[in-house]
């Protein structure tokens, strides 16, 4: 049988979501279905056609395939011929790519122990691109910012990059049962900025355990999923009740083993929805003042001020720019040593960097006075989707609250996802109504 991560490229989609669900799943027993039987049935099928297609020996598997049939071999001979077609368009260009089949492709450098198989890997000059072949018929499979494939990119990267002057990543799944094509391409930049922002910070918290629980699409071939619309039990952990939103059941039977005590459901909906509702009420009206006070004169006023500053500043930051030019050609005309041009440009630089660092700030400041500022953007569309809003539902409650702690059937206290975010909107509004008076 073949080793599989644990962090496996193929639940990537998963553990990136939710990263503590990959412990969670860690040593849970699942029976293997006969559709994935089938999958591994036809990639083997889809191995041994391509082999054969680029002339090099390889055993035919037929006979020893469980779910083979005539669909199954339609499928592979689809595969392949689509395989071959993305060869020879890469010879157009490279007389000699370079293709590799069921190739390990190790991503450790950015996910622990992280290593996967691609189904077919070609390299050609400047473009790498990794093809993945998809039995399933229940999920169309996109290959748009797919992790999985990015993943496997990732380890065709560590690979080859030293060999090829690599720019283009494309990426393909090949799903002929859904008859679905889908490709999807970025620049090894955009890749490898991927990896280090999100792939490998979140791949720290899933190794160890940590990180929120989070449900969604993700869920769906959890081992461990058992969704509730949210949780409606509350554990008592040294005398104080705690409610998480949407946490897989076995994941927090796991971690909390406290006997449970009851919450009615119905009562937990009522209060959570209307929380919810205070809150929104709260963002629109702090929302609607701010945008008053910015259209107020005295506003107008102080905004020109740090316009004006700005654009000194920005003049200044143009004349340190000269000043190291002149600087260098000061130097290479022999009027400076090396080391008074080395210690004259870093005080530039310096005073060059605090003068950028001050441009920021003063951009940030007059942003806040925009006839439209609402307030942090991502909380701003969630709080403005959800305006009269009058029914509880999963991704309501996933929205806008992290965690509900209950003290008694009839006291709770909640954490808002955007709590922070909304203080400091409220905040500047009461900051806003001073300035202007």
């Amino acid at each position: 049988m073949a080793k599989h991560a644990f962090l496996s490229a193929s639940s990537a989609h998963r553990w990136l979501e939710c990263p503590p669900s990959a412990k969670a799943c860690e040593g849970v027993d699942e029976r293997a279905s006969p559709y994935a039987q089938q999958g591994t049935d036809c990639h083997e099928l889809c191995a041994y056609l391509v082999e054969k297609a680029l002339g090099r020996d390889a055993e035919d598997p037929t006979e020893n395939l469980d779910y083979y049939d005539q669909e199954m071999q339609d499928c592979a001979e689809g595969y392949c011929s689509y395989v071959m077609e993305q060869v020879e368009d890469a010879k157009k260009h490279c007389p000699d790519p370079q293709v590799m089949v069921e190739q390990r492709l190790d991503f450790s450098r950015w996910v622990e122990d992280g290593f996967g198989t691609g189904d077919c890997v070609i390299v050609a000059d400047d473009v790498l691109q990794i093809i993945d072949y998809k039995h399933g018929l229940g999920v169309l499979v996109s290959a748009e910012k797919n992790p999985q494939m990015m993943c496997y990119a990732l380890g065709a990267v560590e690979l080859f990059d030293g060999i090829y002057d690599i720019k283009e990543i494309r990426m393909t799944i090949y799903q002929p049962r859904r008859e679905n094509i889908s490709t999807y391409s970025m620049t090894k930049e955009e890749l490898l900025t991927w990896a280090e922002e999100v792939l490998v910070p979140t791949a720290k918290l899933a190794y160890e355990g940590k990180g929120e629980f989070k449900a969604g699409e993700h869920c769906q071939f959890c081992k461990v999923k058992k969704m509730n619309i949210y949780r409606r039990t509350v554990k008592l952990v040294n005398g104080v009740g705690h409610y998480t939103t949407y946490v897989c059941g076995r994941a927090t039977k796991n971690n909390l083993n406290d006997p449970p005590k009851n919450v009615k459901a119905d009562d937990l909906d009522a209060l959570v929805l209307k929380l919810i509702q205070q809150h929104i009420a709260v963002y629109v009206d702090a929302r609607d003042r701010l945008k008053k006070l910015n259209r107020a004169t005295t506003a107008s006023g102080k905004k020109e001020e740090l316009q004006k500053k700005l654009a000194d500043q920005e003049a200044r930051r143009e004349k340190i720019k000269g000043f190291i030019k002149n600087l260098y050609e000061d130097f290479a005309d022999g009027v400076f040593t090396e080391d008074d041009y080395l210690e004259m440009k870093e005080g530039y630089l310096a005073e060059q960097d605090a003068i950028v660092a001050e441009i920021g700030e003063i951009q940030r400041a007059i942003d806040l006075y925009a006839a439209d500022y609402a307030g942090d953007e991502v909380m701003a569309d969630a709080f403005t989707k959800y305006i009269g809003v009058d029914c509880i539902s999963r991704e309501l409650v996933t929205t806008f609250i992290k965690k509900i702690t209950c003290y008694s059937k009839t006291r709770f206290e909640v954490e808002f996802t955007f709590g922070d975010e909304l203080q400091e909107l409220l905040n500047l509004v009461e900051q806003r109504g001073a300035d202007v008076g």
